[in-house]
């Protein structure tokens, strides 16, 4: 499914960035952020579309946070498929937060879009990759504005991506809307600041960021993210000894 690591990006909500305020200018931060704030998923956190998450018994309720990672590619398009960052709430940004965020299965990722590029790659064998999703094989392809995407040897990315909305359902029902007009860095910058100290390897997936108001779920919940343009992502919750 995904070859490399994913690294998320902790306060890109500029809602929730501004909700802390003056805190940030006192212990244990100092004063607020000045680069992007990452941090790692590891691998034991992926899990596939359609998947049941188990909730382990010291966490009653998650974080449902709906965003889209962007996968770095050797050559051709970078993919792009809708994702969802489990965590049990925390209000502390200080440090990593492994056991709220590095539980089995805190990943859903959905299947992979294949993104154009600009015209020299857009027939690369690449612009259409299939994925395996709850068994069968699928391959999508976005047409304009997602055809701005492109890898030309380095990890850079439009704008496209900028005002994309994504809908949280739980059980049926809409729970949260979010727009990427709300992060404090878009894809486009967000890729460019993170490359003045950091290169992602071909593999690698970024987690654009998430709402600050994401909704919670609990064990039994059916979770359905969707996004214009991709497949939509549904996993469901289950507690962790019904597994």
């Amino acid at each position: 499914m995904i070859s490399g690591t994913a690294y998320g990006v902790a306060l890109n909500d500029r809602e929730q960035l501004a909700g802390l305020g003056e805190a940030l200018n006192h212990a244990p931060y100092g004063k607020p952020p000045v680069a992007p704030i990452l941090y790692v998923k590891p691998r034991n956190c992926f899990a596939a579309a359609g998947s049941a998450v188990a909730l382990p018994d010291d966490i009653a309720e998650v974080a449902v946070g709906a965003t889209i990672a962007i996968e770095r590619t050797a050559a051709g398009p970078h993919l792009a498929r809708l994702a969802i960052d489990l965590f049990a709430p925390h209000a502390s940004f200080y440090r990593p937060a492994i056991a709220e965020r590095c539980r089995d299965g805190f990943l859903p990722v959905g299947p992979a879009t294949a993104v154009p590029g600009t015209p020299e790659n857009r027939d690369h064998p690449s612009s259409v990759r299939p994925e395996l999703v709850e068994g069968r094989p699928v391959a999508r392809e976005l047409g304009p504005p997602f055809d701005k995407l492109r890898a030309n040897g380095e990890f850079a990315v439009s704008d496209a991506l900028s005002t994309i909305e994504i809908v949280t359902a739980i059980n049926g029902a809409e729970r949260h809307r979010w727009s990427f007009a709300r992060l404090v860095r878009s894809p486009e910058v967000l890729a460019r600041d993170i490359a003045d100290f950091m290169t992602l390897a071909p593999g690698d997936i970024l987690l654009c960021g998430i709402a600050g108001d994401a909704p919670v779920a609990r064990a039994g919940d059916r979770i359905e993210i969707t996004a214009t343009g991709f497949a939509p992502l549904s996993v469901t919750l289950v507690a962790e000894q019904a597994r």
